[in-house]
């Protein structure tokens, strides 16, 4: 039913959130600072932060794209069908200027979730807008200015336990070859499982010694 559903969408994500910070703790000491992801709101943050033991104010950088609606429905319409929209059902569910509409009304409930978040003088430091109707190349320009600013201007800097550090250390391979900070990600993966899986039944519940 739709509450075991909720449930088990939590779950889901806590686990996302803590393989991402497995991930990210794996190679710190190889000089990684942090992640970059998409499709991300504020109670993801607010999880994922949990996982890295710290805050969303002490540690996030927001990029914000900001595009016209006429902007947005032209080039959804341009994309013609993709099978990965097929595959999550979208096509079932509404229309293109539906799904645009759908964009700008979790636009306007992600800021206000994020100001809460946030705090409002760390959310003007931590947020930047990023016009999103230019070129892609001026985009991608204006995202790496406005990421290097906000992460400059509120000194943006996580460090991970000592334990935290050995509880995510690489399952193999060792260190990252130098310009190369990658994560193996199926290995990460199933290393947080048996991780969690020592603590955790597969509902969440705890595990009693």
């Amino acid at each position: 039913d739709r509450r075991r559903r909720k449930a088990a969408g939590r779950r889901l994500a806590a686990f996302v959130a803590e393989v991402l910070a497995d991930g990210l703790r794996s190679r710190t000491a190889d000089g990684a600072g942090g992640l970059i992801f998409d499709g991300v709101r504020a109670r993801d943050l607010e999880v994922l932060t949990a996982a890295l033991g710290c805050t969303a104010a002490q540690s996030c950088v927001v990029l914000r794209l900001e595009c016209p609606r006429e902007t947005m429905l032209e080039r959804l319409r341009a994309r013609g069908d993709r099978r990965g929209d097929e595959r999550l059902g979208l096509r079932d569910t509404t229309d293109d200027e539906g799904r645009v509409e759908a964009c700008a009304q979790r636009a306007a409930e992600d800021e206000e979730a994020l100001r809460s978040l946030l705090g409002d003088s760390v959310f003007h430091t931590a947020v930047r807008t990023v016009d999103a109707a230019r070129t892609t190349e001026d985009v991608l320009a204006a995202a790496e200015a406005a990421l290097r600013a906000a992460a400059g201007a509120a000194a943006v800097a996580y460090r991970p336990t000592a334990e935290g550090a050995a509880a995510a250390a690489p399952e193999r391979g060792g260190a990252a070859a130098p310009g190369r900070l990658l994560v193996d990600w199926p290995v990460r993966v199933l290393a947080t499982a048996r991780r969690l899986d020592a603590d955790l039944h597969p509902d969440g519940r705890p595990r009693v010694a």
